[in-house]
């Protein structure tokens, strides 16, 4: 293995950008190192490393909002059974019957552990038509209980679909910005083993392993 100072990867280019904020900005910081990373990199670090630090926001918001929506889910999914239960106490195995064929006739248990914009879509139709069965005698508590749980999981879902479409974006933009970046970051280093010393430069910037 040896070590260098050009950085490959996210996960490099991200540690090099953050080193070489903490040399720019340290007290007494080298003036040849502050003048040409100026003049070469320039506002790239400052909008790669306020990108990074929106993209890693974004992923953690998007985790949490899936998580909220597995629970959500598995809510939903106990009161739907709960429904059924209850529909099978209140009018037998007839009315169950007629409830399960509003959705497709599948079981609860097929329905339920479908992909959640499938159950989603299944269970809007199924509460539309459930909706013009007037004469219907069903237990009303857990069908209240259903409604609140679907359009929570409902709301649950939408977020979760506008996080990972606003993340999608983030990373578009973050890919290009960090290519500038990187490219700025290779050049400058260049420049310093020139322009500097190269023990000093590695002393202060952060160096990478690589494969021999």
């Amino acid at each position: 293995m040896t070590r260098t100072l050009l950085p490959y990867g996210r996960v490099q280019t991200s540690s090099a950008a953050e080193g070489l904020q903490l040399a720019i900005l340290a007290p007494g910081a080298n003036p040849v190192l502050v003048a040409r990373e100026s003049t070469i990199i320039g506002d790239k670090r400052a909008r790669y490393l306020d990108l990074l630090s929106r993209f890693r926001a974004s992923m953690s918001k998007v985790a949490e909002a899936v998580d909220a929506l597995g629970a959500s889910n598995e809510r939903s999914d106990a009161a739907i059974s709960a429904f059924v239960t209850a529909c099978k106490l209140k009018g037998g195995a007839a009315l169950v019957t007629e409830i399960r064929s509003m959705w497709g006739g599948m079981t609860v248990t097929k329905l339920t552990q479908g992909a959640h914009s499938t159950q989603l879509y299944l269970m809007d139709g199924f509460m539309e038509r459930l909706d013009a069965r007037t004469t219907l005698k069903l237990p009303e508590d857990r069908l209240e209980e259903m409604r609140v749980e679907h359009q929570s999981m409902k709301a649950c879902h939408l977020t979760v679909e506008q996080l990972r479409g606003a993340h999608t974006a983030l990373v578009a933009e973050l890919e290009e910005t960090e290519r500038e970046f990187l490219e700025a970051y290779r050049l400058l280093i260049r420049d310093l083993i020139v322009n500097w010393d190269e023990p000093e430069l590695r002393a202060t910037l952060r160096t990478f392993e690589r494969g021999a």
